[in-house]
């Protein structure tokens, strides 16, 4: 399915800090070799989930992903995702329902703070037991990972920053700038 082939490339483009944040892609055997606009949009950690054994930050704007003898084909795969403007993605794509994030979060007050950086929202959360998994799996999120005692992270792809300012215009100001 064309939606599957692509999803796992979406996920690098993330990490790497957005389409916007590539300005060269490359591989040398078992390195992405990469220019980028801004090495603070990078989420190392979100690469290693992904497979990368390794970054390497040679300069401000260069940056090597060791990946292993796939470095090549992921390559490949980021320049025809990129080419295509992503469209393989966007045609597969689910609408996040911000209101299910909510409920699924444990309501307005069960947020204590809330950021958007590379698809992903970070939250801390007021009462974590109140944090309904299976509902934000339904709510058209790609993922979540609880990171910590009350916190949790969504993955929520180019609709973090609409999901965050939903929960901005709902909270209660608590924290939610």
């Amino acid at each position: 399915q064309a939606g599957s082939r692509w999803a796992g490339i979406a996920s690098f483009v993330v990490a790497l800090g957005g389409a916007g944040n590539l300005k060269s892609v490359s591989a040398c055997t078992t390195r992405l070799r990469l220019v980028i606009g801004a090495r603070d949009q990078v989420d190392e950690a979100a690469l290693k989930r992904l497979g990368a054994r390794g970054v390497i930050s040679p300069s401000p704007t260069d940056l090597q992903v060791v990946l292993g003898p796939t470095a090549d084909a992921v390559a490949d795969e980021i320049k025809a995702w990129l080419a295509g403007g992503g469209a393989h993605v966007a045609a597969a794509a689910r609408k996040v329902d911000a209101a299910a994030v909510l409920a699924a979060l444990g309501g307005r007050a069960n947020v204590a703070e809330a950021a958007a950086r590379a698809g992903r929202l970070w939250l801390r959360l007021v009462e974590p037991e109140r944090l309904d998994v299976a509902g934000l799996a339904a709510s058209g999120l790609r993922g979540s990972v609880v990171t910590g005692a009350d916190t949790v992270q969504l993955l929520a792809g180019g609709e973090a920053d609409r999901v965050r300012a939903a929960l901005q215009t709902w909270g209660d100001k608590r924290g939610l700038a």
